[in-house]
């Protein structure tokens, strides 16, 4: 698996993989990127990206977050990509993120300020349509979190309570929640089998792309 936005591939040659996309629309692509602001440049290049990039409903772009320190720098690049479907890789997950302020939520409205009272995000019809004074062209439509996996050695722990903390913000903010495995330091076979999740955890809902 390759990212779309290294540096190494230019954007002519990333023209040609989204034509090749746009065209065999019967099937559902996922575009994971760690480089979330070289995707936004691209999309944001040219009026003809943009116009590709938002009627492609049948792709769902991804961004990779495990670390609150990931969230604070990719989340409010993420939230101005202007496409139909975004979707959170959150795997290995390493801490307990807050996503609250980038997620759709219900809240308190100060009449005054227009803004939410909890985490002080613009709002419109109870959801987030801007941060800071930058617009958001749409809210996360699904998240994945898995712990990690690799020689034992070397993986890094993911404690159950950090899932649960992404799972309840997920239901909160009405966004489906995929449990795709646990760390393998729970068990070295058999932690991405669904049987083996605590049943609180046992949780796989399908993206939301509509």
């Amino acid at each position: 698996m390759s990212d779309l936005f290294h540096e190494k591939l230019d954007f002519d040659m990333v023209d040609q993989i989204m034509y090749v996309m746009a065209k065999a629309d019967w099937h559902i692509y996922q575009v994971l990127t760690k480089r979330v602001g070289r995707a936004l440049e691209y999309m944001t290049s040219s009026p003809a990206r943009r116009e590709l990039v938002g009627r492609m409903k049948h792709v769902h772009w991804g961004a990779s977050i495990g670390t609150q320190r990931h969230a604070d720098l990719r989340m409010p690049i993420i939230i101005l990509w202007p496409v139909h479907m975004r979707w959170l890789s959150m795997e290995p997950l390493l801490e307990a993120v807050n996503l609250g302020p980038w997620m759709p939520h219900k809240f308190s409205f100060d009449a005054k300020s227009g803004r939410c009272e909890d985490c002080g995000g613009g709002i419109h019809d109870f959801l987030h349509l801007t941060i800071d004074d930058q617009p958001i062209e749409g809210p996360i439509s699904w998240i994945v979190v898995g712990g990690e996996s690799g020689p034992l050695s070397k993986i890094r722990p993911t404690p159950h309570h950090f899932f649960r903390f992404i799972r309840d913000q997920a239901a909160y903010a009405d966004v489906p929640f995929f449990q795709k495995q646990l760390s393998q330091l729970d068990m070295t076979t058999g932690f991405a089998d669904i049987e083996n999740f605590p049943e609180d955890l046992r949780i796989q809902q399908p993206a939301r792309a509509e």
